[in-house]
């Protein structure tokens, strides 16, 4: 929460009387600055709780335009003391980031979850997430459909012929490597009673990589997973959370950086934004929330 006090008679041409509604929901208004250099009000700005987001707009804005007096009051002296000297597009470090990013991505994307359709079997869910690599979810879950269709359990899936099987993954590409993979993952799971529920027994599971793991543990199981897909990855880099490239070390990086009870929903609220915003390509940085403080790393 952000609070403002000004003088009386602080207005703004386009809109009369600027009070803290206002200031609030156009916070994020690239054209305030002008507003504000129109009104050229003296300011006076007390914090006393911060929402992290409305805090480091508020002190960008309020640079932009030098105001004669501004009156900080805040429990987080660093982080302001930082904010008012190098101003929105300051380099924040990753932490900082992350503080932003755990405030603003639940209010975006507060319905962000697993995409995969697997009618709450966790068994289904595993053959799904190796049928998703390097395709999308909306295609797997077109896939599926037909396979569980036609195979209607992972005893079934694993006794099935291999032509069918490469026949109904055909359209996800590598069709091939995915058939058999799917197949030799069944047939473990029959050979060993079922889905086990940690990380060390998972990955045995022929096909089965960290991200595939993190997936059955976090949406299957429950368990704090960090699950690093490619919009994961690639916007860990963009917003400079982390600058390794392999999967696992991004992993191991965004665990120091995350609340654990915070793993799983983070992953699928910054893959939302993924999807969504930041593209692989043509990212929307014109119309990204986070265009303020992200820096934008091999864009």
């Amino acid at each position: 929460m952000v609070v403002i006090m000004k003088p009386p008679e602080y207005t703004c041409p386009r809109s009369g009387a600027v009070d803290l509604d206002f200031f609030i929901e156009y916070s994020r208004d690239p054209l305030l600055p002008e507003k504000l250099k129109e009104a050229s009000p003296v300011i006076f700005v007390i914090v006393q709780s911060v929402e992290v987001h409305t805090l480091y707009s508020a002190i960008f804005f309020l640079q932009a335009e030098s105001p004669s007096t501004c009156i900080w009051n805040t429990e987080d002296t660093r982080l302001l003391q930082e904010a008012k000297t190098t101003g929105m597009e300051g380099k924040l470090n990753n932490r900082e980031r992350i503080r932003i990013l755990l405030e603003r991505l639940p209010v975006l994307y507060p319905d962000a979850r697993c995409l995969l359709d697997y009618g709450s079997d966790p068994e289904k869910l595993l053959i799904a997430t190796i049928l998703s690599a390097r395709t999308t979810d909306n295609a797997v879950n077109q896939v599926t459909k037909r396979l569980w269709s036609e195979v209607s359990d992972i005893s079934k899936l694993a006794e099935a012929d291999r032509n069918l099987i490469e026949d109904i993954v055909h359209p996800l590409g590598f069709f091939r490597n995915k058939a058999r993979s799917i197949q030799n993952a069944a047939e473990w799971l029959v050979t060993n009673n079922g889905l086990p529920d940690t990380m060390n027994e998972l990955i045995l599971i022929p096909g089965v990589g960290r991200k595939t793991a993190n997936v059955i543990l976090g949406e299957a199981f429950n368990r704090p997973a960090i699950i690093v897909d490619t919009h994961v990855g690639r916007l860990s880099g963009r917003l400079d959370l982390t600058r390794v490239k392999q999967p696992d070390r991004i992993e191991a990086n965004l665990k120091k950086l995350l609340p654990e009870d915070r793993w799983t929903s983070f992953s699928h609220q910054l893959g939302f934004h993924g999807r969504q915003v930041c593209t692989s390509r043509n990212p929307s940085c014109h119309t990204c929330d986070f265009k303020s403080f992200c820096p934008a790393r091999n864009v």
